[in-house]
């Protein structure tokens, strides 16, 4: 996380930069496209090791690939609905994620951008360079500073690919928590995961900062004091965006927070039982092979656990609340051993975006 950020400072500069002109003139602007941009230049340059600088060329094709993503064709909106009546025929027939042509895009340019990496030693601090240290050692040269953070995490077991130029899987073992996870890569699934980057890290996070801001506009005097810790921990930093000032900002974690719960990612979390199990103080049985339906929308909107849920409080979060909040009943990112892998890179993405925007400028909500 801590090499990756500068490119993320670099571009939330960009994204302020792009906005000066707005703020001269007073002028009406859509942020919801603003941070997407944002999202899919980070993405873009931290995953794929490009800059897409989609802030101002908002014809890029990367830019207009990922809008793509999200726009499912006929065909698959349909079988989805159809699964939702009958779920076996997703068993069948499972629509994919995006079509043949974005699928080509995104894969062609992680091939041509490791191949002129490899060819011409260009070496980036960006997720992309991860895969190609997992891919050509075996491991990740920076492994022991990236676990500072993370301290239950060891690596063991490393396996060597027999040749570079062939298909054949790279293998780890990762003890997370004494569970031991074979992750096992091979050329095209490796750079299928710089698509699941983009995928989780795009429409996520943009969508957070656009909720936020606008909760902010809509709360001048929660926009004011996160304004003021802002302020006063960029100064103790030499008015830089540091990996430690974002530790520090901790009136801004309770309002990404409290975003996340009003405005949460995913509506609900599908799970898939591996043992029957009956739910403690009840009759409620749960069948081994069911899938289960996690309302998470449902939860952080229910009164019992958060009282007027409606209101925008950030306060709910604070230090002291925390502790009693009842487990799992925050779900933004999931929880246990199958929560979104993504969830420290995206926090930290949406934190960068805020922090560069409330400390040069105000929001508020306009006429329409």
């Amino acid at each position: 996380m801590r090499m990756m950020l500068p490119t993320i400072e670099g571009c939330s500069q960009e994204l302020v930069s792009f906005l000066e002109e707005f703020a001269d003139y007073n002028k009406i602007i859509e942020i919801r496209n603003v941070a997407s941009n944002f999202t899919t230049d980070v993405i873009g340059s931290c995953g794929f090791g490009l800059d897409i600088n989609s802030t101002r060329n908002h014809d890029s094709d990367f830019l207009r690939m990922g809008n793509k993503v999200f726009q499912p064709t006929l065909l698959a909106c349909a079988l989805r609905s159809l699964g939702l009546i009958f779920r076996p025929i997703l068993n069948l027939v499972q629509p994919p994620i995006a079509s043949k042509d974005v699928n080509d895009f995104f894969l062609g340019i992680v091939k041509e951008t490791l191949s002129y990496r490899e060819k011409n030693k260009v070496v980036r601090n960006d997720f992309l360079q991860l895969l190609i240290q997992l891919k050509n050692k075996g491991k990740v040269d920076e492994d022991l500073v990236s676990i500072k953070d993370d301290t239950n995490v060891t690596f063991t077991e490393v396996l060597s690919s027999s040749n570079e130029n062939e298909d054949e899987p790279l293998g780890m073992t990762i003890i997370v928590k004494s569970t031991s996870v074979v992750i096992w890569y091979y050329t095209r699934s490796w750079q299928s995961q710089c698509f699941v980057f983009f995928l989780a890290g795009f429409e996520t996070s943009s969508t957070t900062i656009s909720c936020c801001l606008y909760e902010l506009a809509v709360n001048p005097d929660i926009q004011e004091r996160l304004r003021k810790e802002l302020d006063k921990v960029l100064i103790r930093h030499g008015g830089k965006i540091t990996y430690e000032a974002l530790q520090k900002l901790k009136y801004m974690d309770a309002v990404v927070d409290e975003t996340l719960r009003k405005y949460p990612p995913a509506g609900s979390l599908t799970r898939y039982c591996t043992k029957a199990y009956q739910i403690p103080g009840s009759n409620v049985n749960i069948d081994k092979e069911i899938k289960v339906v996690i309302p998470v929308y449902a939860i952080h909107h229910d009164p019992k656990y958060y009282p007027d849920p409606e209101k925008f409080n950030p306060e709910r979060f604070s230090a002291e609340n925390i502790k009693s909040q009842p487990n799992c009943t925050y779900l933004p990112f999931g929880e246990g051993p199958r929560n979104c892998i993504g969830l420290r890179f995206g926090l930290m993405q949406i934190k960068v975006g805020l922090t560069a925007l409330l400390s040069k400028y105000k929001f508020s909500v306009c006429e329409k």
